[in-house]
């Protein structure tokens, strides 16, 4: 069962169930009165401020339920904007900075430039691209992502890290700080991508155990979410963000073949999706994430439908979006945050029509 944390940022997160939730927990604990002074706006829509469009795609899955149009800035905002640099501490501080560098500073930035016509066309062009009927009702969502594995790999796998140029892949060696925890990115960065760092976990993997030491081979991913309105005071939503961070269930990770070398070599992009697998009986004990999410992906090719024909497209849909950190969530804030179901309000929303 996969555990919630719901808090405002800056302060104590609370526990829940994702399935409690469901049933309206959160509402019920009390705790969050703020949330329930007043509904959400009829039409609601959200933007993922990040340039990962995977990212996109496992927050919209387990949203399918809901009338919530979800989106990337670059969608809303045709500019370049800037991400965050990630140099803050906590996954709550990173996943919070990235929507005022991302979206709230270049924004406001560029309306303070305009006259009080040009303002008001301005913020109603974004609502529209949103398919919303006023800036007011867009949910900024930042997400920032941690990996847990075993301590024991601290020293094997990254200890040649320990005088690293770079103060945020240091960090780790940091007391308290997961391996590698929030760093994952810039450890795999520091050591030369993603195969390199898969393949020296299993190298390392093999030394600890001919070595007889004892350790989880299960790793976890959490995903933790910062929502916080693009106006405040016109969302129920405090303005320094309700975090929502789910706890990721286990998962191993396979091996580097000769396949993946090759198909690297001619510029195939991988991510960890292509090596982690679920701790999961519903599964056959080849499959990845990047299998199930697959297995569900509108654009199949024959041969992914023969490769993938073994795994239930409806336990694939089940575990990406409660199993999964990043779709379960996100299927917590929806659930917290009680979106518009689908159908409520569809007929309602406006759609951009592009007019220069």
């Amino acid at each position: 069962m996969t555990q919630i944390l719901i808090g405002y940022a800056g302060e104590d997160l609370h526990p829940f169930n994702l399935e409690d939730i469901k049933r309206g927990a959160v509402r019920d604990s009390g705790l969050f009165p703020e949330l329930f002074k007043t509904k959400l706006p009829k039409l609601p829509a959200g933007a993922l401020v990040s340039g990962v469009e995977r990212k996109l795609g496992e927050q919209r899955l387990p949203l399918v339920d809901f009338d919530f149009p979800h989106h990337l800035p670059p969608s809303l905002v045709p500019r370049a904007l800037e991400d965050s640099k990630e140099e803050q501490k906590t996954q709550v501080a990173i996943a919070r900075t990235k929507l005022e560098r991302g979206f709230l500073r270049p924004v406001f930035a560029h309306a303070t430039s305009l006259s009080e016509g040009e303002r008001h066309d301005f913020f109603q062009e974004i609502a529209l691209r949103a398919h919303t009927d006023s800036i007011d009702n867009i949910i900024l969502v930042g997400d920032d992502r941690a990996l847990r594995m075993d301590q024991v790999f601290l020293e094997p796998l990254y200890g040649h890290f320990r005088n690293h140029s770079n103060a945020q892949v240091r960090e780790i060696f940091e007391k308290g700080h997961k391996t590698p925890g929030k760093r994952v990115k810039e450890v795999d960065g520091a050591g030369l991508g993603i195969l390199n760092s898969v393949y020296n976990y299993h190298l390392a993997a093999k030394d600890l155990k001919d070595r007889g030491v004892e350790f989880d081979e299960k790793q976890y991913m959490d995903t933790t979410l910062c929502l916080a309105p693009v106006i405040v005071g016109r969302l129920p939503l405090p303005e320094q963000g309700l975090i929502v961070k789910a706890l990721g269930t286990p998962r191993t990770l396979r091996e580097v073949t000769e396949h993946d070398m090759r198909q690297w070599a001619k510029g195939r992009i991988y991510t960890y999706d292509h090596f982690d697998k679920p701790v999961s009986e519903d599964f056959p004990s080849w499959t990845t994430i990047h299998a199930l999410k697959r297995t569900l992906a509108d654009d199949q090719t024959p041969a992914e439908k023969r490769a993938y024909a073994g795994i239930d497209k409806e336990k694939a849909r089940e575990y990406l979006t409660h199993k999964h950190s990043p779709g379960a969530a996100m299927l917590a804030a929806a659930h917290a945050l009680e979106f518009p179901k689908k159908g409520e309000v569809s007929s309602l929303r406006p759609k951009f029509i592009q007019t220069r």
